[in-house]
């Protein structure tokens, strides 16, 4: 009798620390999305200060699936950051805006593993669900933003919620794709994409069973909100799911490598590639490549990337870097007349040149280098390890793909989409 008294105990708290945790990973994912941060003048103090605090108690609720281990892999990534940064102290650089630099790469590295602690904890059914209606409320409001009232709804909330940094280039938007892209209360139109591209490919890579038709239903939806929410990004996370469904349905090691290596090198060529498309078919290739976006994104981080493995290639221009980006960026966009005639170009690259490399997988070895590069590589590989993630080439490889959308390295974005599909990996081994 004891013994069914002890179990159900045991069965009832279960459930309790299951549901506490699905509650946080809502409330992390609302942080996350909305952005929630402290600012004072427009200057942002604190960004996502919301995930900052869903983290803490995400932490002292799941503080005993903590190990010794983890926090030692953790370390050592804190200690590489630290190290881009003292070498390159005394180089003219702004020593405060390194060091804040290096505090929020320490902290985003620490939400997201707060983020996997708690997405790792539910069900994988249970993710499945949530990643699912995350995508339908995206894919649904997205179409509703052709009619005013939504959409006038989206913006003015986003002129609320988001100091600066609010895309408002309608008109480049219907000279580009024909109409107005749908923001669904976002910064951007194109995080829109991210966020739905991401939801999706958890549904169907996190499911015990990934058939076929599970693939197909995921291509035709994002097929359909390509032509929707008009987010090239998504044909990214179309590849991650391709990619992840080979991983884990075929399970052949051999196909696993040679993927993964091909994908990282597809990868590569993808500004080179372009630019021979373009030229050779011209059109709306040319008028895609030679655009703005896909220039920030694909072309500008690439030449940054060169440029930063001949003048610094062991250790890069470390987390911080501002004046030599600074210079970077305007040397290599001035002569692109699409970046060049943007209107606040001049002003805003002063302020934050980041902004315009729009790609973590470049801008991965513009900050760290070679040698720096690889340290860390290594140093994700043992924090991959630990966590208990089995297909180490998977989130590698959707790292790369997905970081071609995607800027800030030591962002949350990215962070979160890393720490994303390592929970993944971890869910579909334990449970």
């Amino acid at each position: 009798m004891n013994q069914i008294l002890v179990s159900d105990s045991r069965s009832s708290s279960a459930v309790r620390f299951t549901s506490v945790n699905t509650v946080l990973v809502c409330l992390f994912y609302f942080c996350y999305y909305t952005e929630i941060s402290i600012t004072y003048n427009d200057v942002s103090i604190f960004p996502f200060f919301g995930c900052a605090c869903v983290g803490a108690v995400i932490l002292t609720i799941n503080r005993l699936r903590i190990t010794q281990a983890d926090l030692t892999a953790l370390g050592f990534i804190f200690f590489l950051y630290g190290l881009s940064v003292a070498v390159h102290l005394g180089d003219g650089e702004d020593v405060i805006r390194r060091l804040s630099s290096l505090a929020n790469g320490c902290v985003v590295l620490l939400l997201g593993y707060c983020w996997c602690l708690a997405l790792t904890s539910l069900p994988t059914d249970r993710i499945a669900r949530l990643a699912l209606a995350v995508a339908v409320f995206i894919t649904v409001y997205a179409v509703l933003e052709n009619f005013d009232l939504f959409r006038e709804l989206s913006d003015s909330l986003r002129s609320v919620m988001y100091s600066r940094g609010v895309y408002d280039q309608d008109v480049r938007d219907i000279a580009l794709y024909g109409a107005v892209r749908p923001k669904v209360f976002l910064r951007e139109p194109s995080l829109v994409g991210i966020n739905l591209g991401l939801s999706l490919s958890v549904w169907l890579l996190v499911r015990r069973q990934i058939t076929l038709t599970n693939l197909l239903v995921v291509f035709v939806w994002i097929v359909g909100a390509i032509v929707a929410i008009r987010s090239p990004t998504l044909v990214f996370f179309a590849a991650v799911c391709v990619y992840g469904y080979a991983v884990y349905n075929l399970k052949r090691p051999e196909f696993v490598v040679f993927g993964g290596v091909l994908a990282i090198l597809a990868v590569c060529m993808i500004p080179a590639t372009s630019l021979a498309i373009a030229d050779v078919f011209g059109g709306v290739f040319e008028r895609v490549v030679t655009g703005w976006s896909f220039y920030v994104r694909q072309i500008g981080p690439y030449k940054i990337a060169l440029t930063t493995l001949t003048a610094d290639p062991l250790f890069g221009y470390g987390i911080g870097a501002s004046q030599v980006l600074l210079r970077e960026v305007q040397s290599t966009y001035a002569s692109f007349a699409a970046v060049a005639g943007m209107g606040d170009f001049s002003q805003s690259v002063v302020v934050r040149p980041e902004l315009y490399i729009t790609n973590a997988f470049w801008q991965f070895w513009i900050l760290f280098g070679l040698f720096s590069g690889l340290l860390l590589i290594y140093g994700f590989y043992r924090l991959l390890r630990v966590i208990g993630v089995r297909s180490v080439m998977f989130v590698v490889v959707s790292f790369c793909l997905v970081g071609q959308t995607l800027g800030g390295v030591t962002g949350l974005w990215i962070s979160f989409v890393l720490f994303t599909y390592i929970s993944v990996d971890v869910a579909r081994q334990t449970t």
